[in-house]
């Protein structure tokens, strides 16, 4: 898939010597900051940064091929649809690169250009120190680009956290210590409340074909956001759930036809990592996602039975019994706004789900709006007993 250049890894072997620079465990470590360097392995990262690997014609054909098998499946169901291509970390460390004699530049190129590709530009404060993926600060700078195309407006101001992490990276270098970063607590003028988080993972064998499901009733939008990918949007996932009602993650490089005729998604999302466009699989010629489930390398004894129940409900689809029971009116007209919230009647309120959100709006807003809260109470009361 890789044509390899003639030049003996000259620039690799800079690389190496450099004094800057320390290399352990394939791990660069650069004035403090750690880069996946890969050499002569996986993606290769820094070959091909350095220009000592190039791009095979036919993995950019298998690329613009895959956006295109996409954005037919967008067109002919409905849903929003942009790819991302997640820079690679190096690249946005360029400059502090090119300040000690190590050129590098993009995998991404104009042979990856399409109207529904995004590369953004990011920042070295949008990454980890300790990690090789975006931070909360990048995260939110790229779906807020992904909005604003769809014709969204910004989001609302993030409410961080401090949260406890070691780093994919710092892992690869055997260290335990824990180090502080900030993580989304909440959007402003949001309920901050806990989470629900569903996934298969834990019953599967390594990460290809795990699927996860993440609901929060009180997300900014009422959408259904469908998510094919890698760990680049895996590792945010508790951005993606503040801003959508329902996340659904499945590890795949591209749009799986029959998932998405199940879920009927209001937006899709597919990306990958910048070195992996080193080696993109061809959708034309599909290994089928359900073949991790029915193998070795599956153990359905392992997964929790809220697990087996949240799935059960979401692939029956949305108009399903098991939906809603279980979901309730999650993606019907339920306002967030809390004055809308006041005119609901007892004829709007048809499932335990719809219940559990009215109680859940009326705490969030007993301090602010205490006079309709209390009739929120009053309404899921009446209706229970």
């Amino acid at each position: 898939m890789i044509e390899f250049s003639k030049t003996n890894n000259v620039a690799l072997m800079k690389l190496d010597k450099c004094s800057d620079l320390q290399l352990r465990n394939d791990v660069i470590i650069f004035r403090d900051v750690l880069f996946l360097h890969q050499k002569d392995r996986a993606q290769r990262q820094f070959q091909m940064l350095m220009g000592e690997d190039t791009l095979d014609q036919r993995v950019i054909d298998n690329f613009q091929n895959n956006i295109a098998h996409n954005v037919s499946i967008a067109t002919r169901e409905g849903f929003d649809y942009k790819h991302i291509v997640f820079p690679c970390k190096p690249i946005v460390y360029k400059e502090q690169f090119q300040s000690i004699g190590v050129e590098l530049n993009s995998i991404f190129s104009d042979k990856h250009n399409h109207p529904q590709v995004l590369y953004p530009k990011l920042l070295p404060t949008d990454y980890f120190l300790g990690d090789s993926h975006s931070n909360v600060f990048g995260t939110l700078k790229i779906i807020n680009q992904v909005l604003v195309e769809f014709g969204y407006p910004k989001l609302p101001e993030p409410i961080l956290k401090d949260h406890a992490v070691i780093g994919d990276l710092r892992k690869m270098l055997g260290e335990e210590e824990k180090v502080i970063v900030k993580s989304l607590k909440g959007l402003k003028g949001l309920p901050i409340n806990t989470l629900a988080r569903y996934s298969l993972g834990q019953a599967l064998k390594g990460n290809t074909g795990k699927i996860q499901f993440h609901f929060n009733p009180y997300a900014l939008y009422n959408r259904r956001l469908v998510l094919f990918g890698t760990s680049s949007f895996f590792d945010r996932s508790d951005v993606y759930q503040r801003i959508f009602s329902e996340v659904v993650f499945v590890r795949t490089p591209y749009i799986l036809d029959d998932i998405v005729k199940i879920l009927e998604p209001d937006m899709v999302l597919t990306g990958n990592a910048e070195r992996h466009l080193y080696n993109v699989p061809d959708c034309d010629k599909p290994i089928p996602w359900f073949m991790n489930y029915i193998s070795d390398r599956y153990d359905s004894k392992l997964l929790r039975e809220t697990d087996i129940k949240a799935f059960t409900a979401l692939f029956s689809g949305k108009d399903s019994r098991a939906y809603k029971n279980m979901f309730g009116s999650k993606l019907s007209d339920l306002p967030r706004c809390i004055d809308k919230l006041s005119e609901l009647s007892d004829n709007d309120i048809t499932t335990d789900a719809d219940i559990n959100f009215i109680k859940g709006m009326a705490s969030h807003y007993i301090d602010t709006h205490p006079r309709q809260a209390y009739y929120l109470m009053r309404l899921a009361h009446n209706i229970k007993t």
